[in-house]
């Protein structure tokens, strides 16, 4: 390849976070990106989580080419759940494999949901710092990812963020974990890229992933339990890992000094109502209901939706008619029953965002 080229992912970044934080001088190294080069959102199906977009984002492909809908997936011949291996269950190879097989010199560092690919003209470590580790760290050559271990750090959290917390110690030193962990990528980022001659080089973040799960409610005021005095000591922790994230990017790009720098970040993270909390309770109401059946239904038609949390979609459990039946009377129809479910007002999700960007430099776009 005859020039070269970076490319840095943000997973589950929030694009409107990245723009309004941008645009207010706290990210100037993305606000530059934003500024100087091509930028382009785009929305993927509700219901798609991370990681069909990344394994779209590094095959090029489709989820029908690549076939990776989820973490674990139906398999027709067994009619069992069974978890997806990378490695070996993705139907298309990464883009870096076939720059590989053209000569082009490549290094890649924790892409998320991506596959190790031996063989390849440079290296490759998966699953050093993820999120939602589902393997063992590795990379090619094979005995690298001990070099990167020892020579920086291993992960602090392990592959694993979804550890309870409740005290302010607890949450803090979560935080500073995080820090930790994108300085420390970083600092391992610069070193290879000043060692060797790339033409392509790969690096992914899920530390805004993590944060965004995780701390959510720290940064949103109107989220169930925010800390309103913790984040007055400490700050807002979404802010404090966008902005290490900032500086990773400013460092780099310019330690790269490549021709063409792509920036993608995604899927995004928002707040998502939840009455999980009050579930046993309603539950509980219903199922130890000792009135007569007419009082059972109008409790019935008075109870609301509830939503439950999910890391990709947001579902509902229905615990009540639209509409209450009048004994003797005929049922509302299907249509009328759907629209009235639909039209709820105590029905309330948020989707959370489904966007990318890629920014690519004006010599790209020439």
């Amino acid at each position: 390849m005859s020039s070269k080229s970076l490319l840095i992912g943000l997973d589950g970044a929030e694009p409107s976070l990245l723009e309004k934080w941008s645009k207010e001088g706290l990210l100037p190294n993305t606000q530059s990106i934003l500024d100087r080069w091509y930028q382009h959102p785009i929305d993927t199906p509700v219901g798609f989580g991370d990681g069909v977009f990344w394994a779209s984002v590094i095959t090029g492909t489709h989820v029908g080419k690549h076939g990776r809908y989820s973490a674990r997936q139906y398999n027709p011949a067994t009619y069992e759940l069974d978890d997806f291996s990378l490695d070996t269950d993705l139907g298309r190879d990464p883009f870096w494999y076939y720059c590989s097989k053209i000569g082009a010199r490549v290094g890649v560092i924790d892409i998320y949901s991506s596959p190790l690919r031996t063989g390849l003209n440079g290296i490759q470590v998966v699953d050093w710092m993820t999120h939602n580790r589902k393997d063992e760290p590795r990379s090619w050559p094979a005995k690298f990812i001990n070099k990167v271990s020892e020579n920086y750090m291993p992960d602090p959290l392990n592959g694993d963020s979804d550890v309870k917390r409740q005290s302010e110690q607890e949450w803090t030193a979560f935080h500073q974990s995080i820090l930790q962990r994108v300085e420390a990528k970083t600092d391992a980022c610069r070193e290879l890229l000043n060692d060797i001659d790339w033409d392509l080089f790969c690096v992914g973040y899920c530390d805004a992933h993590d944060v965004g799960h995780q701390s959510w409610h720290w940064h949103d005021s109107e989220s169930p339990g925010h800390p309103a005095d913790w984040r007055r000591r400490h700050g807002d922790p979404l802010l404090q890992t966008y902005q290490a994230l900032d500086k990773s990017i400013g460092a780099l790009v310019e330690t790269a000094q490549a021709d063409h720098v792509f920036l993608v970040a995604g899927l995004g993270m928002t707040r998502r109502p939840s009455s999980v909390p009050d579930i046993q309770q309603v539950l509980g109401h219903y199922c130890d209901h000792t009135g007569s059946r007419e009082e059972l239904i109008e409790q019935r038609a008075r109870m609301p939706y509830f939503v439950l949390q999910h890391n990709h979609s947001a579902a509902a459990i229905r615990l009540s008619s639209p509409t209450a039946p009048v004994p003797g009377s005929s049922p509302p129809s299907w249509r009328s029953r759907r629209e009235s479910r639909w039209s709820r007002s105590s029905l309330t999700v948020t989707v959370p965002t489904r966007r990318w960007y890629a920014g690519a430099n004006s010599l790209m776009c020439r």
